[in-house]
Parts: C-alpha cells; structure tokens; sequence
C-alpha cells in the first residue's frame, strides 16, 4: 500500500510577496534600466522567457525598490486577479526585473519542492477549483496574499516531481509545435482560397 505524499500549506515551502503597486497609469521611459512585468506581459504563457525579448515591458528610470522582489530565474508569477489564478514560471531573467501588482512573486524556499512542480500544482484543474471557490469580489475576482500563503498541496519525493515536470515540459513543446503548425496550415489554406476567387 503506497504511503501519500505530504501536505504542507504554500508558505511553509515558498516565500510569497506582492508585485509593486503604482496610484497613477505607467507610462515607459526608454532609457530606463528597469523592467516591469505586469499581467498583460503574461498572457496565457506558463514559462516567460524575459531575455528573449525587451518589447512590450514598461521600462522605468532610477527605481528604488527592494532587491528581494527582483525576478529570479525560478520565480512563479501567479495571476491573482480576474477568472484566471494560474503561474507563470520566470526563465532567463535579466537584472532589475520587478512584478506589478496585482501579480505575486512566489520563490521556493525549500529543498522539499521543484519550481516546475509547484507550476503544475498551481495550475492544475483542482487547484483552480480551489481558487474558484476561494476568490472574492463582485464583478472582478481576486485572490487575496493569505488565501495564496494558506492553500495546502500534497508534495511527493524529488523524484516523482522531476518525472511530472520533464512530462509537462515536453507537452508544452508539443502544444507550441501544433499551435504553429495550425497558423502554418491557416496561411497555406487562406493563399489557396483567395486563388479560386480571383
């Protein structure tokens, strides 16, 4: 009889902090050496490759804020505002790359658990369910920093968790692969089309 894996609440595993908030609209500097990463930049990604590109990032000059909330490599976004309470995990971050509220930043802080892992978990269909059920306001939903620190998650050995992280990897690239293959097929199908007419 296999034993059940533990459950620890999200705070106990990762250190939870809230995005930068601002009281007037941002507007970009293009000299400014600092990024901000705010929901729109997130879309409906999981993994935000910030090296890959600078544009569409809100770019701000002589920023003083606290080193702690400086993107990491590793890092989960997690969208707690609106109808979609999933993570994004962070790769390739540059130096002075800071999160806007309403996102949090979410680090792991323990050896207990993968980043990728804790990605899936927080995005998994039972999870949202949670998130669902716990969110709060009237016409825009919200999930508050206590409802994320105080959810409990079942967390296997390292092993397992590395298996089911390699295995969403790889359906990521599958899922890109067919996206683009399908935007392939749509130009190929819209050239042929427009021939019969004209």
């Amino acid at each position: 009889m296999s034993r059940k894996s533990p459950v620890y609440k999200l705070k106990d595993i990762a250190k939870i902090h809230s995005g930068i908030s601002f009281r007037s609209e941002l507007s970009s500097d293009e000299d400014g050496e600092a990024l901000l990463v705010q929901m729109k930049n997130l879309g409906n990604l999981e993994v935000l490759d910030i090296s890959s590109s600078r544009k569409g990032f809100t770019k701000i000059k002589n920023s003083s804020f606290k080193p702690v909330i400086a993107l990491r490599s590793g890092d989960l976004l997690f969208r707690s505002k609106g109808f979609n309470f999933t993570a994004a995990k962070v790769e390739n971050s540059l130096a002075k790359v800071f999160p806007v509220a309403p996102l949090y930043l979410i680090r792991v802080s323990s050896d207990k658990v993968i980043p990728d892992y804790l990605l899936w978990l927080i995005n998994h269909s039972e999870t949202q369910k949670y998130f669902n059920q716990m969110a709060k306001g009237t016409t825009i939903m919200m999930i508050s920093r206590q409802i994320l620190e105080d959810m409990e998650l079942r967390i296997p050995n390292l092993k397992t968790q590395e298996r089911i992280a390699r295995i969403m990897e790889l359906y990521r690239k599958e899922k890109m692969l067919t996206e683009n293959l399908l935007v392939k097929k749509k130009t190929y199908l819209e050239a042929a089309l427009m021939v019969k007419i004209q």
